[in-house]
């Protein structure tokens, strides 16, 4: 797996500040967000292109690609693309050669032409009832501008990470499902790699070769160690999936169709203390809105505003009262709800408050490095540092949503096999 800002990234940007990187997070979070909460009421049952087609905007991607290889070129070699890693999409789409108005990058397209093992899906096989030209087909403009149109296909698909060999386990004849992407316009990333909680997903596609499991532990970023940046981490499947002996585990649910990762989330603690948030705020409601979700491609995590409002209350009363040099300021990152700044010149040494997400059986603590985003921005007199809330105010009718800056530096095991997800504290800078 690499972060958007490793060297290794096709959106890689060597000369961007600290503060356009944060940026750069925040808009990645804001737009995921807008995208579940206008998809909160949609129902995704057939693929149809009004209802399953691949959100193909840059703004609504996410953090962090995988490296794999597609097809078999001849008997020894395949394509190697990079695929964003999607726990909230089951659909995987790259694009593929004689694309039309297609956007940049690292490797050459896709040639099914070349592939040993590429086939088409033809009309009586498509699933959704949408046949073009004998093949299953879907077309889709998006209000950003984006038009997309792609062929749903099968080929294999490999690993190329130099420690996990995962061939024979991918190397599935007809059966690796994804879109072959013949027209996009105003878009500059590669591909999808749908791994959500929905039948057309790699991991359903895989099944019983996978254990029906994968698992991932994401990096903490910090000014100092970068590890986002160059350290290795892996995302595993089957076998290779190492469970701790602290794991604790929660249900996972699935709700309205949807490919999202559901959780039963009971409460909110911060600083140890719970705020007793009314259940009914985390649930998901009859319109379909609603819910709590775990997501790898946000930045950010997002609460519903009356359950943002009780821990934002919380959280600054903590701050007021620890940190009276500190001030609650109206200078915002669009996209965040609350930044503080120092009153001082030299702020003393502070940090922001546990904070802990009471999941159904299990808890998810978030050490307070992980509750801010810090960057400089220049007042009127001198440089000054912002901390923000790495926690946002959903809109009305959102979802909650976990982010990937409340999951570092833990172990992830999404069992979807028995409807599980487990966790626990580990070392994701060393042991990836």
């Amino acid at each position: 797996m690499i972060h958007i800002d490793s060297p290794n990234s096709p959106l890689y940007q060597p000369n961007i500040t600290d503060l356009e990187r944060v940026k750069r997070w925040v808009a990645i979070s804001d737009s995921r967000m807008r995208r579940f909460t206008k998809n909160a009421t949609r129902m995704s049952q057939n693929l149809k292109p009004d209802e399953s087609t691949p959100y193909m905007s840059y703004d609504r991607n996410g953090l962090f690609y995988v490296q794999l290889g597609l097809g078999k070129i001849d008997t020894v070699t395949s394509r190697g693309i990079d695929l964003l890693f999607d726990t909230s999409s089951d659909l995987s789409w790259t694009q593929c050669e004689d694309c039309t108005n297609c956007f940049p990058q690292n490797q050459p397209l896709f040639s099914p032409k070349s592939s040993l093992t590429y086939r088409p899906y033809p009309c009586n096989e498509c699933l959704g009832g949408q046949c073009n030209q004998d093949h299953c087909m879907f077309e889709k403009s998006y209000k950003d501008g984006t038009h997309v149109r792609g062929i749903l296909s099968t080929d294999k698909l490999f690993t190329i990470s130099p420690l996990i060999n995962y061939e024979e386990m991918f190397t599935i004849q007809h059966n690796t499902s994804f879109f072959c992407i013949g027209m996009v316009r105003n878009n500059i990333i590669t591909g999808n790699l749908g791994m959500g909680n929905g039948r057309f997903s790699i991991l359903s596609q895989l099944g019983s070769r996978a254990n029906y499991q994968f698992s991932y532990c994401l990096q903490e970023y910090t000014d100092n160690s970068k590890s986002w940046y160059f350290l290795p981490m892996y995302l595993r499947f089957g076998d290779d999936v190492e469970r701790l002996p602290n794991m604790v585990t929660t249900p996972l649910l699935s709700v309205n169709n949807h490919a999202y990762y559901y959780l039963v989330l009971n409460d909110i603690s911060v600083n140890g203390i719970n705020l007793n948030i009314p259940n009914h705020l985390f649930r998901a409601n009859p319109d379909h809105s609603g819910g709590t979700i775990i997501d790898s491609g946000s930045t950010l995590s997002y609460l519903v505003p009356g359950a943002f409002n009780i821990v934002f209350e919380a959280i600054s009363s903590y701050m007021n009262n620890n940190y009276p040099f500190l001030r609650i300021t109206t200078i915002t990152l669009p996209g965040v709800s609350a930044c503080w700044e120092s009153r001082i010149s030299d702020t003393p040494y502070f940090e922001f408050p546990t904070l802990t997400f009471h999941l159904e059986d299990a808890d998810l603590h978030v050490d307070p490095s992980d509750m801010e985003l810090t960057f400089p921005y220049r007042g009127s007199v001198r440089y000054r540092n912002l901390y923000c809330l790495t926690v946002a105010k959903a809109e009305e009718n959102g979802i909650n949503m976990i982010g990937a800056y409340h999951q570092t530096n833990q172990r992830f095991i999404y069992n979807v096999g028995n409807a599980k997800l487990s966790f626990a504290k580990d070392n994701c800078a060393t042991r990836g």
